[in-house]
């Protein structure tokens, strides 16, 4: 039992001891951004099409859904239902299926 409390205590002593070598990280990752697409208004979901074409959808808020083609980071409208939707607060296009 002895044996066991002398075990016990040394073995937190020496956790203690290299914890805080255990606890420094390597050098900080470097995170950069890039914007991928502009001149959106409102955008609440980026989808893919599904079906190999590899096209982007954009939907936004007031009614319009962009698609982007592979290789571009222009959109270009796809749907465009802005005079039918009510925007404002938690109103308007909202998703996609």
């Amino acid at each position: 039992m002895r044996y066991f409390k002398l075990l016990t205590i040394l073995t937190v002593n020496v956790l203690i001891l290299f914890l805080p070598t255990l606890a420094q990280t390597s050098a900080p990752y470097t995170l950069r951004l890039q914007p991928y697409l502009s001149g959106l208004s409102s955008p609440l979901l980026l989808t893919n099409a599904k079906d190999g074409t590899k096209r982007n959808f954009v939907v936004q808020q007031g009614g319009i859904i962009k698609v982007v083609q592979p290789g571009s980071n222009t959109p270009t409208n796809f749907l465009d239902i802005s005079s039918r939707v009510s925007v404002g607060s938690e109103r308007g296009l909202l998703g996609l299926t």
